[in-house]
């Protein structure tokens, strides 16, 4: 997942003379000096989108032999694919490294943003429409736009990339709600359950978080024997889960949590995030949070309070009235020692008869 973030995320920044070009509209690229040869890739994490879904591809442009100021590479979307244009970019001030150059969102224009136009990077959003049927493969393109400059080896100025449309696995978490009270300064134990209702197996993240602002009311408390879980960068842990988890299938993270006595009488909430690791293939990523509500009690309850049994002496008024109470157990043991010693000496008196 990581990977797939640096590869959306690792886009050169926007100098001003590209900003400038961008903005006062289509400009001719010209070669510098002699021969050119350009060449594009296309790279994808996985080349697989649900249908509905977004799936991000990397474009990129290079130069091999020569420069040409400016250089632009465009991405050709088929029908059932649509550019989504990305946000503005802040640093520098710049635009974004690619825009929409047709009205149907089918055509992407986007421009090498390096000082020296030698090479370009940029990620590109596309959205499959939820009509497309399932199992359709439909092929993006890439070409080098090099203006009225001649490229030497012009048959790497084009490259392709086939995409299939495809759900996957689709990830739904659910919390056990504890079965003991919660109580401040004690722990509490629950579950989280996480069912694959998609198409496909595969492996997912957890992220937890509790409430915001009471982090320290609520901690995990001990190692999950299930998962690999970890402190994030944000507030809150990752979960790794190792397992792969196949269609109808469930896997359930046993969770402690140790609650701290300030927690008095406070309500706190616990949200866990699943995340696939190819979020592109699940069809519904709506049901992809559960938070549990933990109602602290207001005071802990006493452990270890002994309890009481009822004696002899409470079942006979009258010894308890006459103050006889206070001999129950002389009572008890010569009571208890009469009849032993009599079945001892019945069953000696009969050894000796016999």
């Amino acid at each position: 997942m990581d990977r797939r973030r640096g590869l959306i995320q690792r886009v050169a920044v926007v100098c001003g003379l590209a900003g400038a070009l961008m903005a006062v509209g289509p400009v001719t690229a010209r070669a510098d000096t002699g021969p050119v040869d350009a060449a594009v890739a296309l790279e994808f994490d996985r080349p697989q989108v649900a249908p509905g879904n977004t799936i991000d591809v990397v474009a990129r442009v290079w130069m091999k032999t020569g420069s040409v100021k400016p250089l632009f590479f465009l991405v050709h979307l088929p029908k059932g694919l649509t550019f989504v244009p990305e946000e503005p970019e802040t640093v520098g001030g710049g635009p974004p490294l690619c825009t929409a150059a047709s009205a149907d969102l089918r055509e992407v224009k986007c421009h090498a943003a390096q000082p020296d136009y030698k090479f370009g990077e940029a990620g590109v959003r596309v959205r499959a429409a939820a009509g497309v049927p399932e199992g359709t493969r439909l092929t993006i393109t890439e070409t080098a736009d090099i203006g009225d400059a001649v490229d030497a080896h012009p048959q790497d100025n084009t490259a392709s990339l086939t995409v299939l449309v495809k759900s996957g696995a689709d990830w739904t978490p659910q919390w056990s709600k504890p079965t003991t009270s919660v109580q401040p300064g004690g722990q509490v134990t629950t579950r989280l359950s996480v069912t694959n209702h998609g198409r496909e197996p595969d492996t997912m993240r957890v992220f937890l978080t509790s409430s915001p602002g009471h982090d320290q009311w609520l901690r995990r408390d001990g190692d999950n024997e299930l998962a690999n879980c970890l402190p994030g960068d944000d507030v809150g842990e990752w979960c790794d889960v190792q397992d792969t988890v196949a269609p109808g299938g469930t896997f359930t993270l046993t969770l402690r949590y140790a609650v701290a006595p300030e927690a008095r009488g406070s309500t706190l909430r616990l949200s866990a995030r699943v995340l696939s690791e190819h979020p592109g293939t699940e069809a519904n990523l709506d049901d992809n949070t559960a938070t549990l509500t933990l109602q602290v009690a207001d005071k802990a309850e006493p452990s270890g309070t002994p309890t009481a049994h009822p004696t002899h002496a409470a079942s006979r008024p009258g010894l308890a009235a006459t103050g006889a109470a206070g001999t129950q157990s002389l009572l008890l043991a010569a009571a208890g020692a009469a009849a032993t010693g009599g079945a001892t000496l019945f069953i000696t008196n009969r050894r000796r008869r016999n």
